[in-house]
């Protein structure tokens, strides 16, 4: 610490007494121990929304919903195709079918006309019944065809229409499940942020504890230190220790200002005689007088 320098004695009394102070009675004093407390950083986490929690949901199983809603949609249309060609080849088959029969009875009746003719009986009314049996059979033989196809078909087309509502409604065919779906998701990110608000809450709980610690290590080592000072204090410092600590220099710079600046003569009878300066300087006091003196000479 830089002190004044005194330009009276008065100057110099009251420096010499905060040299005193500084050095003797201030040092005692300080027993001021200052330990950072321990701060710790917690954790925070805010709960989501029960909307956030169910966008999350959702966003979770969208993926997979989506592919089964896909998956179904070209199963449907997979069999809608295959209906619609089965339609046509029935269409087909139909023709072929009415064909065959039509040629199958068609020989028949050349059959009958050619062995009526062999036996001389082509005018007869036996061939006319024969001819006209054989195109009731075929009539009969188309109506069963057509009647077999048409049913077919029919009950294809029917497939078909009842396939292509499905395909309309696909979107809302797994609408309950995915619901389903939606809502065992949600419980499932309510129990993971439930045991993550609990983790959260461990760990800063552990930080409250730590902190805690530290406060109560810090009390116990500031007290400490405090009796081993006050211990230390309550001694008188050693001449030794002052001169270590610069008191001396403190105090015999601040007699020096002020006495060199009075005559050689002057300076020896003033401190020759101060008794105030005696106390402070302790036995430096006689060297500092006898210093002056020498000058005088």
């Amino acid at each position: 610490m830089t002190f004044d320098t005194p330009t009276t004695k008065d100057e110099m009394y009251e420096i010499l007494q905060e040299i005193f102070y500084y050095y003797r009675i201030r040092r005692e004093a300080d027993t001021d121990v200052n330990l950072n407390e321990l701060e710790l950083e917690r954790l925070s986490y805010t709960p989501m929304t029960e909307l956030e929690i169910t966008a999350k949901a959702q966003a979770l199983v969208k993926s997979a919903q989506e592919e089964k809603v896909l998956n179904y949609k070209r199963k449907l249309s997979d069999e809608i195709a295959e209906l619609t060609a089965r339609v046509a080849a029935y269409g087909t088959q139909k023709l072929a079918a009415e064909a065959a029969a039509r040629a199958s009875y068609a020989a028949a009746e050349q059959k009958a006309e050619r062995e009526a003719v062999k036996r001389g009986i082509a005018e007869s009314s036996a061939v006319i019944d024969r001819i006209a049996e054989i195109q009731t059979a075929l009539a009969a033989e188309i109506i069963a065809i057509d009647a077999d196809y048409d049913q077919k078909i029919a009950a294809a087309q029917a497939r078909i229409t009842a396939l292509n509502t499905d395909l309309t409604g696909a979107d809302n065919y797994y609408a309950q499940v995915f619901a389903y779906e939606v809502a065992a998701e949600k419980e499932k990110i309510k129990d993971d942020e439930a045991k993550l608000i609990r983790e959260v809450f461990k760990y800063n709980n552990g930080l409250d504890e730590k902190e805690q610690r530290a406060e109560n290590s810090i009390i116990t080592t500031t007290r400490s230190l405090e009796l081993r000072y006050m211990n230390i204090a309550s001694n008188f410092f050693t001449k030794d220790q002052l001169v270590e600590m610069g008191y001396y220099t403190d105090a015999i710079a601040c007699v020096r200002a002020y006495y060199d600046t009075l005559s050689a003569v002057a300076a020896y009878q003033q401190i020759a005689h101060d008794a105030k300066v005696a106390i402070y300087l302790d036995d430096y006091y006689t060297n500092v007088v006898y210093m002056y003196k020498t000058l005088t000479e």
